[in-house]
């Protein structure tokens, strides 16, 4: 019997619209090569994640069969609780749960550490090339799908960091923001970025913006790993990929942009990409900021554009909190000691928080 597939469970009593006690319970289970086992006598900690932050609430000790259990006493509808469990000196999430909502399927998963070179195989790399700003400078979103076949952490050491990748030459405003590695967890240096904070198994992303002058094209990219999946999108018509063995699969429309995109499988190492573009036929100022970036199986993309602020009188005290929160729930997600596997959950909430944030900074439909 193995501990896959246990939930997380949520029970609420009282009204529908206000509950009066929420129980998260769960079980710690250690993957190995012979399966899962149940963790005993690991502490577990109930943290609760808000509009100021994120704050431990409660603790406890899991039982010999690796269980926990807390009951949190009229908890905040506006939050969300998550358990955590420490193993190895890595922390390790459980999915998030709300009060008055089904909890996720899910249990913590931990897994024993190295600081042996585990070889990260590189399964997807995707690149989003955005229409020029009306400087001519272009907004690059590097996108790495990082798979570490194992059961155990990589942990990265001072000078032997888990993966690094190069950064092109001129690159400017150079950052990882979103993916599973944000803040400190990535080291950007001139001409590479590296992930220095743990990476736990499975299918990992490490995600880099930057931007790149005119005279960066036509811009060669040299694989130095092979891929499985290799693709590239384009935001400019005029555009054309060549190399690898990438094709060109037609234009994507989304959000009333339209990207050309181009697609390769089994992309050796050692083979390069070539990024064509040609100036748009108009002066037209576009506004190719990505704010955001989602993968799906086979480098199915989808994103959404920041809208520009506009002027006029806007709920100041709410942006406020929601900023605040945003500041918390980032704090974990840039630690080097949070497993970069149990940054989904965070992600989830913080996706939520930014999302009211940017309709409360969108323009109004009379701003004209």
């Amino acid at each position: 019997m193995t501990w896959r597939g246990i939930a997380v469970l949520l029970v609420v009593t009282g009204s529908a619209v206000s509950a009066q006690s929420l129980t998260v319970a769960g079980h710690v289970a250690r993957s190995t090569v012979d399966g899962e086992r149940p963790v005993p006598r690991s502490w577990v900690t109930l943290h609760r994640i808000g509009q100021q932050g994120g704050v431990a609430i409660d603790s406890l000790l899991t039982s010999a069969r690796g269980e926990y259990r807390f009951k949190v006493e009229r908890p905040d509808s506006t939050a969300m609780y998550l358990a955590t469990a420490r193993f190895g000196g890595i922390a390790y999430f459980a999915p998030p749960v709300r009060a008055g909502e089904p909890a996720p399927e899910g249990e913590i998963h931990v897994f024993d550490t190295t600081s042996v070179r585990i070889p990260l195989h590189v399964e997807g790399r995707h690149l989003v090339v955005a229409a020029p700003a009306p400087d001519g400078w272009r907004v690059i979103t590097d996108v790495w799908e990082l798979a570490n076949d194992t059961v155990l952490t990589r942990l990265s050491r001072p000078g032997d960091p888990a993966f690094s990748v190069a950064v092109p030459t001129g690159a400017r405003n150079v950052r990882s923001t979103q993916g599973d590695y944000s803040g400190s967890a990535v080291d950007i240096r001139e001409g590479s970025a590296s992930i220095v904070a743990p990476v736990a198994p499975g299918l990992r992303q490490l995600v880099l913006t930057y931007e790149l002058p005119p005279s960066a094209f036509p811009w060669r990219v040299p694989l130095s790993d092979s891929s499985s999946v290799m693709e590239v999108l384009l935001e400019e018509s005029t555009g054309v990929v060549q190399g690898g063995t990438l094709e060109a699969l037609g234009a994507v429309p989304s959000e009333g942009r339209t990207f050309l995109r181009f697609l390769g499988r089994d992309v050796p190492r050692g083979a390069t990409i070539e990024v064509r573009l040609q100036p748009p036929a108009d002066d037209r100022p576009r506004w190719p900021w990505l704010a955001g970036l989602g993968l799906a199986a086979l480098g199915a993309l989808a994103w959404s554009l920041r809208a520009r602020p506009a002027s006029g009188p806007k709920p100041l005290s709410r942006i406020l909190e929601l900023q605040a929160a945003l500041a918390g729930v980032d704090g974990l997600l840039g630690s080097n000691e949070t497993a970069a596997g149990s940054h989904e959950a965070l992600r989830d909430y913080r996706d939520t928080l930014q999302h009211e944030l940017d309709a409360l900074l969108a323009p109004r439909s009379d701003d004209g």
